[in-house]
């Protein structure tokens, strides 16, 4: 797949992905993820200049990626365990993308942090 095409995947997240969600079990729906299994969430800067993300780049193997940057004094709304770390657009009710990570006992009333990843897709030219 051209590069074009997987930059504007990757684009869509870094314009559109604007908060941060850590949850107790995979959501399917925006409700689940924002509302139901939601233990902490943070507000990311969106855009290529906001500062949330790397913007799309060659990855050392070829691939297409971007960052997601970490974010640090997330509010623990929900005691549990954290399994994956959600990106979802608030303006248009959607999930963007799911990640996995390690899970994670939070206590409410603390922070943690959401560490930086990449998004990666390997289906190139």
């Amino acid at each position: 797949m051209n590069s074009l095409v997987l930059d504007a995947a990757l684009l869509d997240i870094v314009d559109n992905g604007n908060l941060l969600v850590g949850v107790s079990a995979y959501p399917t729906t925006y409700e689940e993820a924002t509302v139901t299994y939601k233990l902490a969430s943070a507000t990311i800067a969106t855009g290529v200049a906001g500062g949330g993300y790397v913007p799309p780049f060659f990855g050392p193997d070829g691939t297409r990626r971007i960052t997601v940057n970490t974010v640090y004094d997330v509010p623990i709304d929900v005691s549990g365990t954290i399994i994956n770390v959600v990106i979802v657009d608030t303006v248009n009710s959607r999930i963007i993308h799911i990640a996995e990570c390690d899970p994670l006992e939070l206590v409410s009333s603390h922070t943690t942090h959401f560490t930086s990843w990449d998004i990666i897709f390997t289906d190139r030219d």
